[in-house]
């Protein structure tokens, strides 16, 4: 072979092997490094609280102890200065919303006022009219802000185009001496909107004049006396047609509340007791510990005498599609943890929608719930895969992270270890683990050691090079192929494409 043809022959089988994780750079930030003594100390203060905000270009994050919003703009962490997004109230952390046509709505708390984020553009402008608005409230399910500009309102403005609109829903006037503000919640499958006043609530639907109370909604007790009080904005509401039935599922103090179906309206049922509630998307069912997550291990006498205490354990039930009824699953218990005088219940849900299950942390090792039964698997016991139990997914891949090892879950709910780890164990306390999607790739961060490491498929690793020793992994760039990282002193990024 020729000597120049040899040359192109290795050049083109260059430019076609796939690219090396490994040859991205770690490049610092201008303006990252820490001001105050306390970031000095503990960097990652300056990247809290990480967050995108649809339409806006930039990753936004908190200046934690400097009370301030900053953003990655390139290679520079720069300080927010517009009006808004601001973190005076909970503007900042539940106050930016993407509507329905695409577009972002901001909830201004200082200054009182409504702004909006057209698509594409990166700057939020104030919305005509709305300074001093007396409520405004966001409705997830049909992406929709409601506002109230005034108190003497008899129907709720939309943001439509970026100006405020009256809408044809009417506020709720209960003839007080100032009218209760409501948050309609959209019900696709009753093509209404719900609301509470309280103790009571109401639905709505186009055609209708006025709200109608929910039949029987006033008599919800948590106790002899005590009035159960509707927390709608956090809760979750499923309706099956087919049964004509409706649950509510609150914050885990509430319990679950069931309505029926009739002529179109709620009706209201009865409440069943509290407890952690999941739903399961492909069997359309409600899995849930009920019980205390967290107990005490000793009896107080006078705060003079301890006597121990026998906790009681959370028990599992299923609340199928359609049904208002709970089914106990029994001989089920929930892994736990003594911490001081109280023992602790691990009640948490593990959704792994690639094979269709739900994981739980069971007594003595990991279990899945199938839609209809939940079974302990040997496999995945704590024995093998350990106690300290953390789930990371990526590239369609699901990985579970333990004080012992990272294991690859598997079709078959078996696992396999990941091997030739670039570090020594333990694995959960040294090692953060995250997909970064726009690299298409893994990212792990070993904190003792400073040093970050790259993976394709988690069966080989190549070390990243970074001059500085990196703690921690903040959130991938929206704007480009890189992350944001926590160094030893101050903001760094890793990047695809280097300068």
């Amino acid at each position: 072979m020729r000597p120049w043809f040899a040359l192109i022959f290795l050049f083109w089988i260059f430019l076609t092997l796939p690219s090396n994780a490994a040859d991205v750079c770690v490049l610092p930030l201008e303006n990252g490094r820490p001001l105050l003594n306390i970031e000095k100390e503990q960097p990652y203060r300056m990247a809290r609280s990480p967050t995108v905000i649809p339409g806006w270009k930039n990753l936004v994050v908190k200046a934690l102890n400097r009370g301030e919003l900053y953003e990655i703009s390139g290679q520079q962490y720069r300080k927010i200065t517009a009006e808004f997004p601001h973190l005076w109230g909970f503007a900042f952390d539940n106050g930016i919303h993407q509507l329905a046509d695409g577009d972002t709505v901001g909830i201004g708390w200082k200054p009182r006022k409504i702004y909006h984020l057209k698509a594409g553009d990166n700057e939020f402008q104030e919305v005509p009219s709305s300074e001093k608005y007396y409520s405004a409230f966001f409705d997830k399910n049909s992406k929709t802000l409601f506002i109230r500009k005034k108190i003497t309102d008899q129907v709720f403005s939309t943001l439509m185009g970026g100006r405020l609109e009256p809408s044809m829903i009417p506020t709720i006037d209960l003839k007080w001496s100032k009218p209760l503000s409501v948050n309609p919640i959209f019900i696709p499958k009753l093509d209404g909107y719900m609301a509470s006043t309280g103790a009571e609530l109401w639905f709505w639907k186009a055609g209708y004049s006025v709200w109608r109370l929910v039949q029987g909604s006033g008599e919800r007790r948590f106790g002899p006396g005590q009035y159960g009080n509707y927390q709608l904005k956090n809760a979750k509401i499923y309706v099956d047609i087919y049964s004509q039935t409706m649950k509510i599922v609150e914050p885990s103090d509430r319990g679950v509340s069931y309505f029926e179906i009739r002529d179109g309206l709620p009706v209201y049922i009865g409440i069943g007791s509290p407890g952690n509630w999941e739903f399961q998307p492909p069997s359309e069912a409600l899995l849930g510990w009920v019980g205390k997550e967290t107990q005490s291990l000793k009896w107080s006498i006078l705060g003079l005498l301890d006597l121990p205490r026998e906790p009681v354990v959370p028990k599992l039930f299923v609340l199928d599609k359609g049904s208002i009824v709970p089914r106990h699953l029994p001989g089920i218990e929930p892994q736990s943890s003594i911490v001081g005088d109280s023992l602790w219940y691990w009640t948490q849900f593990y959704s792994v929608p690639e094979f269709n299950v739900t994981l739980l942390r069971l007594k003595t090792g990991l279990g899945a719930f199938d839609g209809t039964i939940v079974k302990l698997l040997p496999q995945l016991s704590y024995d093998i895969i350990g106690k300290v139990v953390s789930f990371t997914y990526g590239k369609g891949l699901t990985f579970i992270k333990t004080e012992k090892a990272i294991f690859q879950l598997l079709p078959d709910l078996s696992v396999r270890r990941v091997e030739d780890l670039p570090s020594s164990p333990p694995w959960n306390y040294n090692f953060s683990m995250n997909y970064v999607e726009k690299m298409g790739f893994f990212l792990l961060v070993h904190r003792q050691s400073g040093q970050i490491f790259s993976s394709t498929d988690m069966l080989s690793f190549a070390k990243v090079n970074s001059k500085v020793k990196i703690s921690s992994f903040v959130a991938e760039l929206p704007d480009r192929p890189a992350a944001l990282l926590v160094g030893e002193d101050g903001l760094y990024t890793v990047e695809q494409k280097c300068h």
